[in-house]
This record gives C-alpha cells, structure tokens and sequence, in this order.
C-alpha cells in the first residue's frame, strides 16, 4: 500500500491525498513523484513525505 499524507501546519491537520491498495509496484519515491506529475493540487504543496 502507498499513500500520500499532507500535513496543514497552520491548522494541525494530516490529509490523505492520494493512495494506492493494489500491490506496490514501485518505490514509494516513485509514487509521490507520480502524485506531483498528476495531481492538480500538487502545486499547492510545500513539502511531500511518501
């Protein structure tokens, strides 16, 4: 399983962005290169942890 969590500093807050059920694939490195690629909030994170 991979996910994608993004933390709000500002707000205390942990949000689950994006994940994966399916057997891992790929490294996690490679999914949350994936997720900046494709997701059309990534431009709005300031850091990404995988």
């Amino acid at each position: 399983m991979n996910l994608i969590e993004v933390r709000v500093q500002e707000k205390n807050v942990d949000l689950i962005m994006s994940y994966q059920v399916e057997n891992n694939l790929h490294s996690d490195a490679d999914f949350g290169e994936e997720f900046i690629d494709q997701d059309p909030l990534s431009n709005e994170i300031d850091s990404l942890s995988v």
